[in-house]
């Protein structure tokens, strides 16, 4: 089954709702009853400008991104960290290392990596260490 693709700000704007504990529901619901304002009381800088227009344009598409999961458009590098800050809770130099072409030795659980590589858009790929359990996640 393949998932939606979304816009990286969409991406941001739902791992960050994530991490403040808002669920899926309420974030269905909370743009169904345009009751958002909540929401910016843990982080005053979110915007929610796209969440809103992508909701209005096709509920469907969020909706399934929410439940099934998605992968991002186009994913640029410095939106590869921000998704694992976001998502992973993974810090560049405490987690992993950047190099010129990506990430490298950074540890996900076997249940996270498989999140991250459908998150990834179509210009990255993960390349698995043979040694550990680490990963990098290079450009294409």
């Amino acid at each position: 089954m393949s998932v939606v693709a979304i816009n990286m700000m969409n991406a941001f704007t739902i791992e960050k709702l994530r991490d403040n504990a808002i669920s899926n529901e309420q974030i269905l619901e909370g743009l169904e009853k345009q009751q958002m304002e909540n929401w910016k009381e843990n982080d005053p800088t979110l915007n929610l400008d796209d969440l809103v227009a992508l909701y209005q344009d096709d509920k469907n598409t969020l909706e399934s991104a929410l439940t099934q999961g998605y992968s991002v458009k186009f994913l640029t590098f410095n939106g590869l960290k921000s998704l694992l800050k976001f998502r992973f809770h993974k810090i560049d130099g405490e987690d992993y290392q950047l190099c010129d072409s990506g990430i490298m030795d950074l540890n996900l659980s076997k249940e996270e990596q498989p999140i991250l590589e459908q998150m990834l858009s179509i210009n990255w790929y993960i390349q698995a260490h043979t040694n550990d359990s680490s990963i990098n996640v290079l450009l294409k």
